[in-house]
């Protein structure tokens, strides 16, 4: 499988999740607009996904390393 194929699945993932995320902190962020929350409350549910975004995003730049430096299939080994 050449490397283009094999970077397909990792970015459709993250873009998923990271979507995911900034779904709920805009729904967050209308919901106080609409009926006002306290800030520890909000920062709960916030803060999170931002962590969230993150670390699914260094990751995936993590992952895209690997791929590129032929690293994915030295595991199948053990």
């Amino acid at each position: 499988m050449r490397k283009k194929n094999k970077r397909i699945w990792p970015i459709l993932i993250t873009t998923g999740i990271v979507l995911f995320a900034l779904m709920v902190v805009g729904f967050m962020t209308w919901a106080s607009t609409e009926e006002p929350i306290p800030l520890p409350l909000y920062l709960y549910f916030v803060l999170p996904m931002i962590a969230v975004i993150i670390g699914v995003v260094l990751a995936l730049r993590e992952r895209l390393n690997e791929i590129e430096k032929g690293e994915e299939d030295v595991a199948a080994k053990y």
